[in-house]
């Protein structure tokens, strides 16, 4: 799956999620979304992605089918006084991927908290890779704040 197609995918795969209120395509980034959760805080995520081996970009788009990952029970969004985190979010999120139970993806996870930018990706079956980093968060009512200065809570 290519970039370009698997943002599609994630629109409605994340929209899905019963933790998001709404996910919108985002300019800033050639292939972005906007994700709002329930509370209203906000994530703005950037997608790249890799091509499978000796794939071209001039070449088809293929879809390869596997086994869909198995589905997960949903991991915390929120802490105790109904904030998030990045860590949190990244992780709900990935879990949003892995139970939309799309047959291309092979598997998703968030990214350790010691990686230096938070998000998340997806490994396909046919070795493509999609990767989403947050490069922006908000709480309710705010807007996008300067890029990779993720506030620590929102």
């Amino acid at each position: 799956m290519r970039p370009e197609r698997f943002r599609e995918f994630a629109e409605s795969a994340l929209a899905a999620a019963p933790g998001v209120a709404e996910v919108q395509r985002w300019d800033g980034r050639p292939l972005g979304l906007a994700v709002t959760l329930t509370s209203g805080s906000r994530v703005w995520i950037g997608i790249t992605g890799v091509l499978n081996p000796g794939a071209k970009h001039r070449d088809a788009d293929v879809p390869v089918a596997g086994e869909a990952p198995t589905p997960v029970a949903w991991p915390q969004l929120y802490d105790d006084q109904q904030a998030t985190t990045p860590e949190l979010v990244t992780g709900y999120l990935a879990a949003a991927i892995v139970n939309s139970g799309n047959h291309e993806i092979r598997e998703a996870c968030a990214y350790g908290a010691a990686s230096r930018h938070p998000g998340f990706g997806a490994a396909f079956h046919n070795e493509a890779r999609a990767f989403c980093l947050i490069t922006h968060t908000a709480r309710a009512g705010q807007n996008l704040g300067p890029e990779y200065r993720l506030q620590s809570r929102f």
